[in-house]
């Protein structure tokens, strides 16, 4: 294992780790993380996120102690080509002003990075959803190149969920869903430097009372929408607004054009993020899930 080059820039490598990530995961391969911490000086505390449900499975998200005793937060990722992206674009974010745990270094397959202290996010006041959108609209003004590959990310992952649910649905609802998105789909993409995992889980409160945004793994180039949408319109246990008045709150921190631009195509939004969600709840395997996705999409086309 080698150390290898902390100074990457964002733009070298900006669409690689993007909203579609999850269509190229795999099982993270276990690797003896103590010994490669040693290896920059650091010391294996505890595990923080296992693979599996097993406790005594391959934890990817691990803690470890500086010599100076500082605690932080290793994440072990799927290849070193990874490693150095999740860095890249933490970097990036931080750059932008976003609050979020700073990424130390990369080495191999490991990131280090501070380790956040807050609060869980679990009932936020209209000023909170405020501090959300702000944070939000903060990354999403800065648009990024790539329109081509974004379009074509994008209209893989259209096609495999459409292709997951139309095992199950209705040959007509299937129809009426690809009709939707044919008919919806935005005539120019804006790609924007994002982080697609939005919702209260990721988001806590720290001792100052600001926002801090977590989970590294998921920032990168998204066509801009996806996230906006999820955090008006899901009403989840994790979901950021969960009334009018929160959705007005969280929009209009938005630039005025960027509003726009949501209201011309947030059905089309609404239709991709509840199409990927059914694709996941077919991906349970049983007649409940498949009863969930045809409900779902059905709502929607």
């Amino acid at each position: 294992m080698h150390e290898t080059n902390n100074t990457i820039q964002f733009a070298q490598a900006s669409l690689a780790h993007t909203y579609y990530y999850e269509t190229d995961r795999g099982q993270i391969a276990p690797m003896d993380v103590s010994s490669a911490l040693q290896d920059i000086g650091l010391t294996y505390e505890r595990p923080l996120l296992f693979t599996t449900s097993d406790p005594d499975a391959f934890s990817h998200m691990v803690t470890a102690r500086t010599p100076e005793k500082q605690e932080v937060k290793v994440r072990v990722c799927f290849s070193e080509a990874s490693a150095r992206q999740i860095y890249a674009n933490v970097q990036h974010a931080t750059d932008l002003g976003v609050r979020t745990p700073q990424a130390l270094r990369h080495y191999g397959r490991l990131v280090i990075l501070e380790f956040a202290e807050g609060e869980n996010l679990e009932a936020p006041t209209l000023e909170q959803v405020r501090q959300a959108g702000t944070l939000y609209a903060g990354m999403n003004e800065q648009l990024a190149g790539g329109t081509e590959s974004t379009s074509e990310r994008l209209g893989s992952l259209v096609g495999k969920a459409l292709a997951a649910t139309s095992s199950v649905v209705p040959v007509s609802l299937s129809a009426k869903v690809k009709n939707a998105i044919t008919q919806h789909a935005p005539s120019q993409l804006l790609p924007v430097f994002d982080h697609q995992d939005i919702g209260l889980h990721n988001m806590l409160v720290g001792p100052d009372g600001d926002l801090i945004l977590i989970d590294e793994e998921a920032f990168g180039v998204l066509p801009f929408g996806v996230t906006l949408d999820k955090a008006l319109n899901d009403q989840g246990a994790v979901g950021i607004c969960k009334t009018e008045a929160e959705q007005q709150q969280y929009l209009t921190a938005f630039p005025e054009s960027l509003q726009e631009y949501y209201n011309d195509t947030q059905h089309y939004w609404r239709l991709v993020n509840t199409l990927r969600l059914a694709a996941r709840f077919v991906a349970i395997g049983n007649k409940g899930g498949d009863q969930k996705a045809a409900e779902l999409l059905g709502a929607v086309a």
